[in-house]
């Protein structure tokens, strides 16, 4: 047991109630193997050191941790190489009340400070609403069976489900206001303490929402998203179920759903791909339209009498 003074870098969610083990899972070829109760189960995935015998280690840790109670926690210290994943120590917080934990999760780097955290939910947190309502078990169970069902899910429904596990496994943002002249205030919401070693940046400003992925660029960040305030967005990759393009005072709006495509001119509709077929009530055309090995040429000029004259092609 390492017992360690954060009183000064102290940072955490820490709530009254610490967290208490009721089980070990192991996560591995497509299975879970669960030794205790799951109703806050210690999860272990991917780690590519078990090759075998899977439940047995899972009963060992469980056999060491079960009952054990923590407080959750996040915290920058001094250089700390020796500490590992599954250490257990005391810290001292800012009243200089101790505190039993462990340490899921560390980041050493040189000549940097260390990160370390022990991740967990109190039992008054655990009653908030939270971005995954599944339990450790139930997304587990998930997990396995969406590698198996990846080839028939639609490219919404991937999506969907990526989206929700890169916000569910994300961490915290940290947050720096810089106050303006005028009083105002710009927000920055980083992923890093600082903004100079974070990658992933937004801001929030009177003109609108903005964020980069690609760092702080010495203060002069490329921004690569966002929404104005003026309605104005820019997006990589846009998933719905429908969309509408159509503008005040314009005649013309279009409809796209999964199922059909639609040009409206006022409120009569002239085009409509919807399935297989394409149907254009009203054709205007002043050259010649072509379906397949099919082409329809206009009898004059004004391009407005189609109907008779076809041209095969060969």
């Amino acid at each position: 047991t390492t017992e360690i003074d954060l009183s000064d870098r102290f940072k955490s969610d820490l709530e009254e109630n610490a967290v208490e083990i009721t089980g070990v899972q192991v996560v591995a070829e497509d299975e879970t193997f669960l030794v205790g109760d799951d109703g806050y189960a210690f999860t272990i995935e991917g780690n590519e050191l078990i090759q075998h015998d899977y439940r047995d280690v899972a009963q060992a840790l469980y056999n060491t941790l079960a009952g054990f109670s923590y407080t959750p926690f996040s915290a920058t210290v001094k250089p700390m190489p020796h500490l590992y994943p599954l250490d257990k120590i005391t810290f001292l917080d800012k009243s200089g009340n101790s505190h039993t934990t462990i340490i899921t999760d560390i980041t050493f780097e040189l000549n940097k400070g260390t990160a370390i955290e022990g991740k967990g939910e109190t039992v008054t947190k655990s009653g908030y609403a939270t971005a995954n309502p599944l339990t450790n078990k139930e997304a587990a169970i998930i997990a396995a069976l969406q590698q198996a069902q990846n080839e028939t899910l639609n490219d919404r429904v991937q999506t969907v489900l990526a989206f929700n596990e890169l916000i569910c496994n994300a961490m915290g943002l940290y947050e720096t206001p810089v106050q303006q002249e005028d009083g105002s205030t710009i927000y920055y919401l980083h992923n890093k303490p600082n903004l100079e070693e974070s990658e992933t940046i937004f801001t929030m400003t009177a003109s609108g929402i903005a964020w980069t992925t690609t760092g702080w660029n010495g203060g002069s960040p490329v921004w690569s998203y966002g929404v104005t305030a003026a309605g104005d967005a820019l997006f990589r990759l846009l998933s719905a179920e429908g969309i509408e393009v159509s503008k005040v005072g314009e005649d013309y709006n279009i409809e796209i759903t999964p199922s059909a495509f639609r040009i409206y001119y006022r409120e009569m509709l002239v085009t409509n791909i919807e399935a297989d077929e394409m149907n254009i009530p009203t054709a205007f055309f002043t050259t010649y339209a072509q379906g397949g090995r099919v082409r329809l040429i206009p009898y004059t000029q004004s391009g407005v009498e189609v109907g008779t004259n076809l041209v095969f092609l060969d």
